[in-house]
């Protein structure tokens, strides 16, 4: 898939075109804000919340009138909100990757990135085969790990940045044989747990652990498979590390030979079914698999132990079409998003002994991005997960609450706005699961400008927003970390 310019914006009927213009504004590329603004307040903060919401995702997809083919391939754009005394100061900066500073210095795309890639004579593209130029750019999630605070995404590489103006400081760690997930799970003695992928003639599923002191990654275990399946998370429980296989896999030799980007050599095989396989994470011991339905997946949510069974909850798509509707050209020119495109919450349960998983969908409210109080639940039962919801024909129009136990479903939601994922900050000393805020960054399209929105996670009901004088893209993940 070569890059393209970008395509001009079709005319749109009355009716349409303040939706029109939120999809022009949520993915144009934006402009740095790297030293800083007090933005205005509108409601009140909760006097307890101090301390700053790091934000990552796509901010930039064009370069010299060059333009990346989807959403996922623009370039990391770091937010950083610090919230002190009612107050907050935002600020924004791009992580100064290769793959940036490439595009940014050339205004050409140099690097694969995930679904777009450099437009090669065939010399090069043979050359590539041989040395593949994959992408540096880590623009999924960002936080703080040890004492290190560090931007990543589905590549070899994290990288870490200043919290206070967000410059980036240079490469943290590197694996150049294995892509990891932008999903890693914290243990409960601090270390980082993530999954990694090799791609080659013995390709491989690997759980690893990297301590936060030394930054030095150690094998816990895994699978090996002829036809690995895309992985964007894990599950984890007290015992268990899970690794759900939906059938969207890839020949490894076709990342080589075909010269498409990365996830066009993957293959929908539905035959194939799921497969969830249970890694022991002391021992790396293979604890069971079992099959199921298949489908797709970017989140899961959580997963427990119920005596001998395991219960795993996780976003649900029925197939990777997401991947295509996520294309940036249809995005950019407000095209209806399918209502068949959306992903559920969906539970399984892994009884030993039973060949299959017995799956259940928990709710009829489509669910992305999800959030729960992590802290407190991750690993063990839960009842509330948040997350980004969509309309009939618009993506992530609302923030939704599911109670994963009776399936009630609430809802925030505004005109014209498009919303990024909620995250949870619990109240100190809080006794209920729902006790403390979601922070989103949301695009108001009517205003065309974007805001913090702070609700209370109980009941979805709105405690402020502190406005930016601009829209700016709401990306994908990002987490809070509170004040000393």
């Amino acid at each position: 898939m070569s890059t393209t310019t970008r395509p001009g914006t079709p005319a749109a009927a009355p009716a349409d075109r303040a939706r029109q213009r939120l999809r022009e504004l949520a993915f144009t590329s934006a402009e740095e804000m790297p030293e800083g603004a007090e933005l205005p307040v509108v409601g009140e903060l909760p006097a307890w919340l101090r301390g700053q919401l790091l934000r990552n995702g796509p901010g930039r997809w064009d370069f010299g009138g060059t333009a990346v083919h989807h959403w996922f391939d623009g370039m990391s754009l770091l937010h950083s909100f610090e919230v002190d005394a009612g107050r907050v100061t935002y600020r924004n900066r791009f992580v100064e990757s290769k793959a940036y500073t490439a595009f940014r210095d050339t205004g050409k795309l140099k690097y694969s990135e995930f679904a777009s890639d450099p437009c090669r004579t065939r010399f090069q593209r043979i050359q590539s085969m041989f040395q593949p130029q994959v992408t540096d750019n880590p623009a999924i999630n960002a936080f703080k790990f040890g004492e290190h605070y560090m931007a990543l995404s589905e590549t070899p590489m994290a990288y870490e940045f200043d919290p206070s103006t967000l410059e980036t400081l240079g490469v943290l760690y590197e694996n150049p044989d294995m892509f990891a997930t932008a999903h890693p799970h914290e243990s409960p003695e601090g270390h980082m747990l993530n999954l990694a992928g090799k791609f080659g003639p013995r390709s491989t599923q690997t759980f690893f652990s990297m301590d936060p002191a030394t930054l030095e990654a150690k094998r816990i275990g895994g699978v090996r498979r002829q036809r690995p399946t895309y992985q964007h998370s894990f599950g984890m429980t007290d015992r268990w590390l899970i690794l759900t296989e939906f059938p969207f896999s890839v020949n490894p030799v076709d990342i080589l030979r075909t010269g498409r980007p990365f996830i066009e050599n993957f293959k929908w095989q539905p035959e194939a079914g799921t497969r969830i396989v249970l890694i022991d994470r002391r021992t790396g011991e293979r604890g069971g698999e079992w099959e199921a339905e298949p489908g797709f997946c970017f989140h899961h949510v959580n997963a427990w132990e119920e005596g001998d069974d395991v219960v795993l909850d996780l976003c649900r798509f029925d197939d990777p079409s997401i991947v295509e509707n996520l294309a940036l050209a249809q995005l950019r020119a407000g095209a209806d998003y399918p209502e068949d495109g959306n992903a559920y919450l969906h539970r399984y349960r892994l009884r030993p002994g039973a060949p299959r998983a017995q799956e259940t969908r928990l709710s009829d409210a489509p669910i992305e991005l999800p959030r729960i109080n992590y802290r407190r639940h991750n690993g063990r039962a839960y009842r509330y997960v948040y997350g980004v919801g969509s309309g009939a024909d618009v993506p992530f129009d609302r923030l939704v609450k599911i109670d994963a136990m009776w399936g009630a479903v609430r809802e925030w939601r505004e005109p014209d706005a498009l919303v990024g994922e909620p995250v949870f900050v619990a109240t100190p000393g809080g006794a209920a699961e729902d006790d403390g805020v979601l922070l989103s960054l949301v695009l108001d399209g009517r205003a065309e400008r974007s805001m913090l929105l702070v609700l209370d996670a109980a009941d979805l009901s709105e405690l402020a927003r502190a406005t930016i004088s601009r829209a700016v893209p709401p990306g994908f993940h990002g987490n809070f970390v509170r004040a000393k």
